[in-house]
């Protein structure tokens, strides 16, 4: 129980906190990037079968195009989800980008040995915040890719029945 009392006395998350997050959010990055990643491999798939079946019939055309159109904001959603973004910090010691502008690795061990924890709390808590925002923008992205694939499926299902 003394654990307990010491824990709650300090104001602010327990140790660790801001990693566990920032842990729990590229975890997230990574899933958004493999959907982003099978929705744009099917795509390409379905794209290349369209392209190899134009149907002859003018009216069955309507279900052909329609569906390499949705197959062409699908593919681009989700290229705009694989596609990187590094918004800087500016002076994070945890950003890729900010640890490589240092222009020596001394430079960097030194301000490293200069944080305590409440500042690595806080330097993890800045990058959340930023990595939240990716996120956000991310899963927005593969909603409406594959919202455009399920779209196009139908159509290219409708063009093989009747075509």
């Amino acid at each position: 129980m003394t654990d307990l009392v010491d824990r709650t006395s300090k104001l602010g998350p327990p140790s660790g906190f801001g990693v566990g997050v920032n842990n729990y959010l590229n975890h997230y990055v990574n899933v958004a990037d493999a959907k982003a990643a099978g929705t744009l491999t099917a795509d390409l798939t379905l794209g290349g079968y369209l392209m190899a079946h134009v149907p002859v019939e003018h009216w069955v055309l309507i279900f052909h195009w329609a569906a390499f159109v949705f197959l062409i904001i699908s593919g681009s959603m989700a290229l705009y989800t694989l596609y990187p973004r590094t918004p800087k910090v500016g002076s994070s010691l945890i950003f890729w980008e900010d640890v490589h502008s240092r222009a020596t690795l001394d430079i960097y061990v030194d301000e490293l040995r200069h944080m305590d924890e409440a500042e690595v709390e806080r330097q993890y808590g800045a990058q959340n915040h930023i990595v939240s925002g990716v996120l956000s923008k991310k899963y927005a992205s593969v909603r409406w890719g594959m919202r455009a694939l399920m779209v196009a499926i139908p159509l290219i299902i409708l063009n093989l029945l009747v075509g």
